[in-house]
């Protein structure tokens, strides 16, 4: 009889390919940090026991809601040029502020007084981490690229971006 065969499907940048690598505990599935790596269906065998079929990342046409948007970007679903790297990021420091504004603080040494508004939060950061322009004034861009990048990587620490009703 034919292997039985196993469908990973689900957004883009959710760890499918890596998920179907953990479990034939064999790297034979490209990955990235970065949505579209996979950009057609690959079969892979299990010990000639199951067959597992990655796909592509599938997305809604279109998202009514902004903030679940910005969600789906924070996290890395849709790509940063969706929103520009700076917006994005200053989204993401809004939610992180009202949510977690001390664990920013603390994880980036920001001295008092501490903005409160993301955007002011970025230039803030370029500050501390010495990310400046020619001339010495703060470089929101490359801040923007270290916030996302800690965020995604878990070094800001673990957040719920949304609860249950």
């Amino acid at each position: 009889p034919p292997l039985p065969r196993v469908m990973v499907v689900g957004m883009p940048n959710v760890g499918k390919s890596t998920l179907i690598n953990r479990l034939i505990r064999h790297k034979t599935l490209k990955t990235a940090p970065t949505p579209g790596v996979t950009r057609s269906i690959t079969w892979v065998n299990l010990k000639g026991r199951y067959q597992f079929m990655d796909s592509p990342g599938v997305m809604l046409p279109r998202l009514e809601n902004p903030e679940e948007a910005f969600k789906l970007g924070w996290i890395g679903t849709i790509r940063d040029a969706a929103f520009g790297k700076e917006r994005l990021a200053a989204a993401l420091l809004d939610f992180l502020l009202e949510n977690a504004g001390e664990a920013v603080r603390a994880f980036y040494k920001l001295a008092e007084p501490f903005p409160r508004e993301g955007s002011a939060a970025l230039a803030s950061i370029a500050q501390a981490r010495r990310l400046l322009r020619q001339g010495g004034a703060p470089d929101p861009a490359r801040a923007a690229e270290q916030v996302l990048g800690d965020f995604r990587k878990g070094n800001l620490g673990r957040f719920t971006l949304e609860t249950p009703p």
